[in-house]
């Protein structure tokens, strides 16, 4: 994959669509990426039915965390700087699923990556 953020939103943003979000921050002791996956009713049906793919949504959701994401001094410059006035929305349309990306520039703030069905 060698997509790229895009400021702003790009594609419908279908909440019936949405798969879950990944809660990130760069607050651990060394600063490294710290996450929580939280999925949707519409995932776990899905993933009930076999009607998904993980493994491709695994890989996609590593690539955003631990390539476009993987230190905060990315997300500064992302967002052209730190502190809460600095939030930025953004989206990417990977291979399988669409992704729209909150980020906050703070070390101790949450930020978000939502994952949607195509």
């Amino acid at each position: 994959m060698d997509k790229d953020l895009v400021r702003g939103i790009t594609f419908e943003l279908d909440e019936e669509k949405r798969l879950g979000n990944m809660r990130i921050d760069w607050a651990g002791s060394k600063g490294n990426l710290c996450n929580q996956w939280n999925p949707t009713k519409l995932l776990m049906e899905l993933k009930t039915g076999w009607k998904i793919d993980l493994k491709k949504l695994q890989q996609e959701l590593n690539y955003l965390q631990f390539e476009l994401l993987s230190s905060f001094e990315r997300v500064r410059k992302y967002c052209k700087g730190t502190g809460y006035e600095m939030e930025q929305i953004f989206t990417i349309s990977l291979d399988y699923y669409n992704y729209s990306v909150k980020l906050i520039p703070v070390k101790d703030a949450y930020s978000y990556i939502y994952a949607y069905l195509k």
